[in-house]
């Protein structure tokens, strides 16, 4: 599979890489876990192409790629609809991707994608391919399968509980996304601390940054808190100049909203399985 990619801003994403962070290497995977799990699995392949900027695949052998987007994200252009599923590409064949108009991040996997390093890694800009024919053997899935992202975005208070409305500024990076807000007088750190995915550090001028995947292992702004992991997938969706609310959390309802969503996504992953086997694809 050739890939093009004519902007910056799409990666190649590797597993998450869990228990290094003592050695300075921040867990990665997908920005969304939610769809990043669900297209892993279609795909049957566990690395990814996280997707921000126009892309297209061109096939050098028949190639079926799972595809997954929250829905009205509009990815492909002649299957407006189309947000979650596999599309066969056959030899010589093309499939073109927008930037998705909802949320901010798709993911499109297929079994021979592989990375060669355990950190993701940006594509290289480089030109849009020549017209080639367009793939169009699509088996797509139901979109209710991924639900929308939550405007209200949980989270553990480290001390004092922060200002309800934020607005997400355009500064928005796998490293972590900057919300611009009333911003609480935190003392400062005598010497950096460990951080995590999620870690919400105070930084000057009336913003917060909200750690990502590839968030620094160690951080030296205060923090105020964590986002819970069951709300990282609408963190990932957040898009520049949106509007959301931070709503403080306890530990105990953390720990219930996260088995919660592993159950829903395990749910999933079992009707998927289910259509899969009633509708092999790519169809004869």
């Amino acid at each position: 599979m050739l890939i093009h990619s004519p902007y910056p801003g799409n990666f190649i994403v590797p597993p998450a890489t869990a228990g290094k962070r003592a050695i300075g290497v921040p867990v990665g995977g997908p920005c969304d876990p939610v769809i990043g799990v669900i297209v892993q699995h279609l795909a049957q392949n566990q690395t990814l192409i996280e997707i921000t900027t126009p892309l297209t695949l061109q096939a050098e052998t028949d190639t079926s790629v799972a595809i997954g987007s929250l829905p009205n994200s509009h990815l492909i252009a002649d299957h407006p609809t189309f947000c979650l599923g596999l599309v066969h590409v056959k030899a010589g064949e093309s499939i073109s991707f927008q930037s998705p108009s909802a949320g901010l991040r798709a993911y499109i996997s297929w079994k021979s994608l592989k990375a060669d390093s355990i950190l993701p890694k940006p594509l290289v800009a480089n030109s849009i391919v020549s017209e080639t024919h367009r793939a169009t053997d699509f088996l797509a899935l139901d979109p209710s399968l991924l639900e929308r992202p939550n405007k209200a975005i949980r989270y553990i208070p480290t001390t004092e509980v922060l200002s309800e409305d934020w607005i997400v500024t355009p500064k928005i990076s796998r490293i972590g996304t900057r919300l611009q807000g009333s911003t609480p007088e935190l003392p400062s750190l005598q010497r950096s601390e460990p951080s995590i995915h999620g870690a919400i550090q105070v930084t000057p001028g009336d913003e917060i940054l909200i750690h990502g995947p590839d968030g620094p292992t160690l951080g030296g702004y205060p923090k105020a808190g964590a986002v819970i992991s069951a709300d990282f997938a609408s963190l990932a969706q957040l898009r520049p100049q949106s509007t959301i609310q931070l709503m403080p959390a306890t530990l105990e309802e953390a720990s219930t909203l996260r088995q919660e969503k592993r159950r829903q996504i395990e749910t999933i992953l079992n009707q998927i399985t289910q259509v899969l086997h009633l509708n092999p694809f790519p169809r004869p």
